[in-house]
């Protein structure tokens, strides 16, 4: 009778821990800052690469205030990055003008692709090209690698433990 009452305990103890663990475990969330993608902060840079054998694509979205966003393949959400500093996130801002961004064509996808979108008077401006696209200039091609490269780099910070 005793050994019957001590298994006994033991279930319960059990199902007690898994109950706990499940509990816990579906309270977690997190603590990474998340925005959806329609924003009204402001005027926003999209951009990104993709395709490929899997068609993963990686977005980002850089807003005029600096804030930085990402979109990880396979995830429904846009997650906060460490943002850019105001000076960079105006160059960056300024270049679209300059180079006259919201004019310009180009729809050339290969199998790896990159991509740039920003909201035009009424509609949105994107171009999409691949790495041996003749539509798209050396100029777009550069400043999207640039604010590729920027974006990765904060992406890195995000990774690093709190302490370094």
């Amino acid at each position: 009778m005793y050994l019957v009452s001590y298994y006994q305990s033991i279930r319960v103890m059990r199902l007690f821990m898994s109950v706990l663990f499940c509990t816990i475990l579906a309270s977690c969330s997190s603590s990474k800052k998340t925005q959806s993608s329609d924003s009204d902060q402001g005027e926003v840079i999209e951009f990104g690469e993709g395709g490929g054998f899997a068609g993963t694509v990686t977005t980002y979205k850089l807003f005029k205030s600096g804030q930085l966003f990402i979109k990880k393949p396979r995830e429904n959400a846009f997650s906060e990055l460490q943002p850019l500093d105001a000076t960079e996130t105006e160059q960056y801002f300024s270049t679209v003008e300059t180079m006259q961004f919201k004019s310009m064509k180009c729809n050339q996808p290969e199998n790896w692709y990159y991509f740039l979108e920003m909201d035009n008077d009424g509609g949105k401006t994107k171009l999409v090209w691949g790495s041996n696209s003749n539509e798209a200039t050396q100029t777009l091609k550069l400043f999207c690698k640039n604010l590729l490269n920027v974006a990765k780099k904060q992406a890195a910070l995000e990774k690093k433990p709190a302490n370094q």
